[in-house]
């Protein structure tokens, strides 16, 4: 059995999340984490309006916070590797290679292969300055989730394994068996 985690900072969307899909495509399990970015709470993303939907959505996964979690939540948050700007340029240049291949169009297995590469392995084009900063945050979110487990009152728990279960139902509603799933063809 395996397990993702579903890293949420604004998105709480829950029908045609991109994200979220993602991880329950590769997953038994999806374990939902929702980061408290402060960011939200000033700049362009505030607004009262937003600050209630977030609550509101918190606590229909794990109910109220104590003190002593949110306080964990902002050490965690701001011992964060910021990453947007390194994200963007990796972005921008997977777009740029995208372009580039996608100008050479052919039929021949080598620019298919080239083109498979790009769109299933991303991660490969990353600075290595990059993947440090991904690899402490990856680091510092694992202790956190850990340090929230272990601090998660029974009433807590007993909630969010609720809402977990629930979720899994739906996903199981919603599943197929692969088998019955035809596999697309590629024309490029």
């Amino acid at each position: 059995m395996t397990t993702s985690i579903w890293w949420i900072r604004r998105d709480l969307r829950l029908n045609d999340n991109q994200t979220l899909i993602a991880a329950q495509s590769q997953a038994d399990y999806v374990i939902p984490l929702f980061i408290i970015d402060p960011r939200l709470w000033r700049g362009r993303w505030y607004s009262q309006r937003r600050t209630v939907f977030l609550v509101k959505n918190l606590k229909y996964w794990i109910s109220n916070l104590t003190t002593q979690q949110k306080e964990a939540v902002s050490a965690w948050s701001t011992q964060l590797v910021p990453i947007s700007e390194e994200w963007l340029l990796n972005r921008e240049m997977i777009q740029a290679e995208a372009r580039r291949l996608l100008s050479q169009k052919s039929s021949s297995p080598e620019f298919r292969a080239k083109l498979l590469d790009l769109i299933v392995n991303p991660e490969l084009r990353r600075s290595s300055a990059y993947q440090r900063k991904i690899d402490t945050n990856i680091d510092l979110t694992i202790k956190f989730i850990i340090r929230l487990a272990r601090q998660l009152t029974a009433k807590q728990r007993s909630y969010l394994l609720k809402r977990i279960e629930s979720l899994a139902t739906d996903f199981d509603k919603l599943s197929c068996d692969p088998k019955d799933v035809p596999i697309p063809r590629m024309n490029l």
